[in-house]
Parts: C-alpha cells; structure tokens; sequence
C-alpha cells in the first residue's frame, strides 16, 4: 500500500483596508496504521520497548531489577523542531530538539527521517538516504548520548532534501503539530489583496536510543513542514495568524552556530 504524508491546504482571502477585531501531546502504542490529526494534535503511535537479554538471576534479583527499571524509565522527547544554519553547512537543516526528561542518560541516540512511501505501518518505514550535515560528520562514529536532563539539537535534513520530499515550494516553517489557527487580518493592516495558500505535510521521524539497563526504545514522532507556493508575495504566519511577506527559510534560518 503506497502512503502519502498528510496534508492540510489553507487558502484565505482578504482586502488590505479590512479592519476587522482583533483576532501534543503525541502518544504512543504498537503501530496499527499512520498517523492522524485530531482537533489540532497530531496522535502518533509505534512506541516500542526491547527488554535487555533475561541474565542469570534469583528471583528476588530479578524482581529487585525490574522494580530499578520501573522507578527509573529513560525518556528521551522531542521539544521542538527548528530550520537551523549550522556551521560548515551550505543550507538551513531541519533540527529536531531532544530533552531527556530523565535522571539517567539516553545511550547510541539515533534519529531518521522515515520515507512513507516504503510501508504500510511506521513500524515498517525506512528511512530517506539523506545528506549528513557537516556537525554531525565532524562527530564521525562517535556515540551521541544525552545525559539525564539534558538536551541536544540534531540536524535531520537539509532545504534542499526536504523540498524533494514535500515538493518544490518555498519552506516557511515547520511545528509539531497541524496550525489551525485562525488568521489576523486585524494585525495584517499592510498586507495586499489577494488570495493565498499555505501548505502543511506530515512527516515522520524515527527516534531510537538504549538505556542502561540496555532496553532498546525506539518511536516515531510527526513533525509538520509549512510551504507555499513561491509565485504569491505574501503567506500566513505560523502560530500568530498574521499575513506576512513570503521568506523562504533558507533566507531566514532561526539560528547560525559556529
């Protein structure tokens, strides 16, 4: 069965001398079938826990083990996704923001972008072949752990590879969840007359580690790239509703670490 990524298209239209008023959680469970937005929060599932080989124990051991495991769980979330510049790369990558909310680290942490056109459940996804971005490369085999409590940003992808992905329009953003917001008018006085879209589609990001209790976890989370077509002037704003001249990320990248 092929899959396509979800989309949402946002068209509204609107006159310049208008004055009007003022105007995720993710969840997870053994994979049945792709995600799906709900009221404005996109429910993700394909969370799967490996238990560590059984070792040679008594049962009060092993009973004591589990009750360690079970008072002390590694969890590793994505925070946030964000187009980010960084140091020795050509071009903005998307970031996907890790915060372990844990007391212990997060081992041989990995991330993939997963291709939905090569199963019929996350679970049996496989990941694009994307190009790495210079900060990782620079790490070259190393292991990428997160210490309990901490955090790390992970280049996933590039502009240029997600717009192979999502198609050609310009990127504006990215979230991780559906922006179903209305749009401020009220807050847009300058904006031309006109009509215009704004793009959203869904895609999936595999995120696996192992603990050191040596269970291997791994999810899949949705992130939502915004785009429009890059023939109209002006696009609505992310989170604020506001319409704004377009600016496609690579123009505008959030951040630039050297």
């Amino acid at each position: 069965m092929k899959l396509k990524a979800l989309s949402v298209l946002i068209c509204f239209a609107f006159h310049a001398t208008s004055a009007g008023a003022q105007g995720q959680k993710t969840h997870g469970l053994q994979s049945a079938a792709i995600g799906h937005m709900s009221g404005g929060t996109i429910n993700n599932i394909n969370y799967q826990v490996t238990p560590p080989p059984a070792p040679n124990l008594s049962s009060l051991d092993k009973k004591r083990e589990a009750l360690l495991m079970a008072e002390n769980p590694t969890v590793l979330e994505v925070s946030d996704v964000r187009w980010t510049q960084w140091w020795g790369d050509r071009e903005s990558y998307l970031t996907v923001m890790l915060l372990n909310k844990s007391k212990l680290p997060a081992l041989d942490v990995r991330l993939e972008l997963l291709d939905d056109k090569t199963g019929t459940t996350i679970a049996s996804l496989r990941p694009h072949k994307l190009a790495q971005s210079y900060a990782l490369k620079i790490l070259a085999d190393q292991r990428i752990s997160v210490p309990g409590g901490g955090a790390w940003a992970w280049p996933l992808a590039s502009v240029t590879s997600v717009e192979q992905i999502v198609g050609k329009d310009c990127i504006t953003g990215s979230g991780l969840d559906f922006d179903t917001g209305t749009t401020s008018l009220a807050s847009s006085p300058n904006a031309p007359l006109g009509v215009f879209s704004s793009n959203q589609s869904a895609m999936y990001v595999r995120v696996a580690y192992k603990t050191i209790f040596d269970e291997k976890i791994n999810y899949s989370k949705t992130v939502v790239i915004d785009s429009a077509p890059r023939s109209q002037t002006h696009v609505r704003e992310r989170g604020s509703g506001r319409i704004v001249p377009l600016k496609c990320v690579d123009e505008s990248a959030e951040v630039k670490i050297g």
